[in-house]
């Protein structure tokens, strides 16, 4: 297997009750578009949390690449992923509740966060494979909860990892996570045996799932607070 530069996955806790002019600052750092795209959410929540992955991309392009934020110019493919056009960088963002997720690494690279609520078992129906569903189905309640949406972050950063965003189905490959030591992927239409996914959790309430292509070490997500982001 290529060996790549260590993967960047970061976490970071929104807080919702900063300061306005903490917030000004955050928004005064970020790149002019996304700046204006924050400013028209309807929520200051919402606008928080775009804001927060954001200032994540900011602080790893920074720290860890060497990349001047602003000066960086970032395209979308024909689904809609972002990527950096100078660098090999591939880079994907996830928040949900009061977490925000990033991860950059220079090959193909995927993450997603969900907080933890009363499923949709209505869409696991539909979206799931039989394989997927027997891995959830016939356990008690909180099991199968935790089992649903760690299955369903699974799949999510792999769908991201991927690129193709809702051009490719839910049910087009397989998450097998019943082996505790390797979570797998099945999928007859793509390469995923080099394919390394990993759940972690920043709380109890919440569950994450990054993707990674041709790595093979472990993957170490890494804490960030306010102070990080506000260089």
């Amino acid at each position: 297997m290529q060996n790549y530069i260590e993967p960047v996955v970061l976490i970071y806790k929104i807080d919702f009750a900063i300061p306005e002019n903490i917030y000004l600052s955050f928004l005064n750092k970020i790149r002019d578009d996304k700046r204006e795209k924050i400013k028209r959410f309807k929520f200051r929540q919402d606008a928080l949390r775009s804001l927060s992955g954001e200032a994540l991309l900011r602080y790893a392009l920074q720290k860890y690449y060497d990349v001047e934020y602003k000066k960086e110019i970032i395209e979308e493919n024909e689904f809609g992923k972002p990527y950096l056009i100078n660098k090999q960088i591939s880079f994907n963002i996830s928040h949900s509740g009061n977490w925000s997720a990033l991860v950059c690494f220079e090959n193909d690279a995927g993450i997603d966060i969900e907080k933890l609520e009363e499923p949709p078992y209505e869409i696991m129906k539909k979206t799931f494979t039989q394989k997927e569903i027997e891995q959830i189905e016939n356990k008690d309640q909180q099991v199968k909860e935790r089992q649903f949406y760690k299955i369903w972050t699974l799949k999510e950063s792999y769908i991201k990892m991927i690129g193709q965003g809702l051009s490719l189905p839910l049910d087009s490959f397989s998450i097998d996570i019943t082996d505790k030591n390797k979570i797998t992927v099945d999928d007859s239409n793509r390469q995923s045996t080099d394919v390394q996914l990993k759940l972690f959790s920043p709380d109890a309430e919440h569950i994450a799932a990054v993707c990674l292509r041709n790595y093979d070490k472990k993957i170490s997500p890494e804490f960030v607070n306010l102070n990080d982001l506000l260089f």
